[in-house]
């Protein structure tokens, strides 16, 4: 009727964002499908490598070490400033030991998380098989599949506990399992893997274990090296106060430049 005003019929929120929560609440996929969601691995705070002020702080700690080496008649033995260069000097060694630890732990850090990450697809993929075929075993015998549900989490924890479970409780039902096509070796194979992830975890542990000590000692080494600095300064500035030559390159050997900033570039509006 051209004189009535047509009205469309209110949709609800609820109803327009249904078919979002089904495709949410189904996220754990397997590798054949779309990837599952993986734990975030990111480097603690105490692991992190050599930071740029920390390494400004090494560099001085040289270029005072080359002062030294050019002006001995500065640092005469059992004189405080003789002493105070053997710690800057140490300093400087065992900064660059660390920093040489930490870059090696790093890699080896790095390296066992990669393969933790590929364990842990093959892992998700023995579960999911399991846990799929106890589905279809479950029309059969109801409540079969309740001992082999998916964990809730997808953390590398709890796909390992969950792994184990599934290893124990399928170890008598193994030929259930393969009166419903499962390979003939696939607790074998789920065994395999789930060694194979313990033995990564391990090695991850290690790697990080030694990061954390190298970046302690890093930490430890600096200190020490700028406080015998800070004593070392105003002394090397008396002897020198009669020679401008000599203040101006002590000066430029132990000066301390501060580490560039990172600029944070705005996004550009689409």
């Amino acid at each position: 009727n051209p004189g009535c005003q047509q009205t469309s019929p209110k949709v609800s929120k609820s109803l327009l964002a249904f078919p979002a929560r089904i495709v949410l609440a189904g996220h754990r996929w397997g590798k054949n499908n779309a990837p599952h969601p993986k734990p975030n691995l990111r480097t603690p705070e105490n692991t992190k490598n050599m930071t740029g002020k920390q390494m400004t702080h090494a560099t001085t700690f040289g270029r005072v070490d080359g002062y030294a080496k050019l002006h001995p008649e500065d640092f005469p033995a059992g004189k405080k400033t003789a002493e105070l260069l053997t710690i800057i000097r140490q300093a400087a060694s065992d900064a660059t030991s660390s920093g040489t630890a930490q870059a090696t732990s790093d890699g080896d850090t790095r390296a066992g998380s990669q393969t933790k990450a590929d364990l842990y697809d093959e892992l998700y993929d023995d579960l999911q098989a399991i846990n799929r075929t106890a589905r279809s075993m479950a029309y059969e015998m109801p409540g079969f599949d309740e001992k082999f549900r998916m964990p809730r989490s997808s953390g590398y924890g709890a796909v390992l506990i969950a792994a184990r479970a599934f290893l124990a409780d399928a170890t008598p039902l193994k030929p259930q399992f393969i009166a419903y096509e499962m390979p003939e070796d696939f607790l074998t194979d789920l065994a395999a893997d789930i060694a194979a992830f313990d033995a990564a975890e391990d090695d991850q542990g290690g790697g990080l274990t030694e990061r954390v000590g190298a970046t302690r000692e890093l930490d430890r080494a600096i200190r020490a090296g700028t406080a015998a600095l800070r004593r070392l300064d105003p002394i090397i500035k008396n002897k020198c106060r009669a020679d401008a030559r000599k203040l101006a390159e002590w000066i430029t050997a132990s000066h301390i430049e501060r580490a560039p900033r990172t600029v944070k570039v705005p996004p550009v509006p689409m």
